[in-house]
């Protein structure tokens, strides 16, 4: 990563206070939670706003371009940053058929018949 010792440590508190302000907690709340990555986690839309607001804090302060910066940006986000939540997704339902087809039929006879 770029940029001195210094830097890089203030940089990962604005960071990690950037996340923790947008679930409603503080950076010493982080802190005090042991793998606090773990614990809390961020909604799709919270992702992606908080990327929008650390690219430029991250380009202006270690002085790099964009692709660097989301380079820099994709290493936080694997050591200290928050998880992105996303809600299960319900699986498609099948419908049965009123009436089986044939291969239904010899699907089940099959079946049965082996067990």
């Amino acid at each position: 990563m770029a940029g001195t010792e210094k830097q890089r440590e203030e940089i990962n508190r604005k960071l990690v206070s950037m996340q923790m302000e947008m679930i409603g907690l503080t950076y010493e709340d982080a802190m005090n939670t042991p793998e606090f990555w773990r614990v809390y986690t961020l909604t799709t839309e919270q992702t992606l706003e908080w990327r929008k607001q650390a690219l430029p804090l991250i380009r202006k302060t270690f002085k790099v371009n964009k692709s660097r910066g989301e380079l820099i940006m994709a290493m936080f986000e694997l050591d200290l940053g928050l998880r992105e939540f996303n809600p299960p997704v319900e699986p498609p339902r099948a419908y049965l058929l009123e009436k089986p087809t044939f291969w239904q039929k010899v699907q089940k006879f099959f079946i049965g018949y082996y067990r």
